[in-house]
């Protein structure tokens, strides 16, 4: 992003999301029958329920930082770029989030 005025504030978001969930269900059906004199009479009921139920778990980690600029009306040549990145580091069996700057004259 080009600055040379001001101040510029930039953000990075990084999120997950997992989930589970489980489903159980009943069912049944009664079926009636019966023969009087030769002829076949039947009927059939039937019933059903279920429930489905789930968890999500969002995690989020925002970055977010301000340069104060040089002002361009005073000082042309010093324009430059400006970037956020963000990496893991591992220091002392520990995982950490870094957060860092780039810039780059123009």
């Amino acid at each position: 992003m080009r600055h040379n005025t001001g101040s510029i504030t930039l953000g990075i978001s990084i999120a997950t999301t997992a989930g589970v969930g489980i489903s159980m269900g009943f069912s049944t059906t009664l079926n009636l029958g019966a023969n009087i004199a030769g002829v076949s009479l039947g009927t059939s009921i039937g019933f059903q329920y279920g429930h489905t139920y789930s968890i999500s778990i969002r995690e989020e980690t925002s970055f977010r930082g301000t340069i104060e600029g040089l002002d361009s009306a005073y000082f042309p040549e010093h324009a430059y770029d400006v970037g956020l990145f963000v990496y893991p580091k591992v220091y002392n069996d520990q995982t950490f989030l870094v957060m860092n700057w780039w810039t780059e004259d123009l």
